[in-house]
Formats: C-alpha cells, structure tokens, sequence
C-alpha cells in the first residue's frame, strides 16, 4: 500500500519512501513471512544457491535483519 507525504507522517518510523516518492506501508504479518522464508532459505544454500557475490552480501545483510526482526516480535 502506498501513502503521499501527508499521510505517512503519522507513519514516522514504520515506513519507506519509494523511488516515486510515495511511502510504501504492509501488513507487519507479510514482513514476518518475508523474513521467516528467507531465513529457511538460508537453511538450506545448497538448493537456494546464490551465485554473485554481490548478491551473497545482500542476503547476508537481509538474513541479519530478519533474524533482529522475528527476535523482536
């Protein structure tokens, strides 16, 4: 769901601004799924295989974030 400027500033904190400029907001329970499946992903890197390095930081980095998140909820 996005929201304009106005909207979002209730939402300090809890939301992103987009490349548009529109400030993207979800259910908290499709960002618990999220992470709960790229943590199972990460369980098992034989069958998820990530190829490029770049790409290998960037799940680490989201691996780290999501194992902080679900600690906190």
């Amino acid at each position: 769901m996005n929201l304009v400027g106005s909207e979002a500033s209730s939402m300090a904190g809890r939301t992103w601004k987009d490349s548009h400029g529109n400030y993207e907001v979800a259910l908290d329970v499709m960002h618990t799924l999220h992470c709960v499946n790229k943590v199972r992903m990460a369980l098992d890197p034989d069958y998820y295989k990530e190829e490029e390095s770049p790409r290998i930081h960037r799940m680490h980095v989201a691996i780290d974030h999501c194992l902080d998140y679900l600690r906190q909820t």
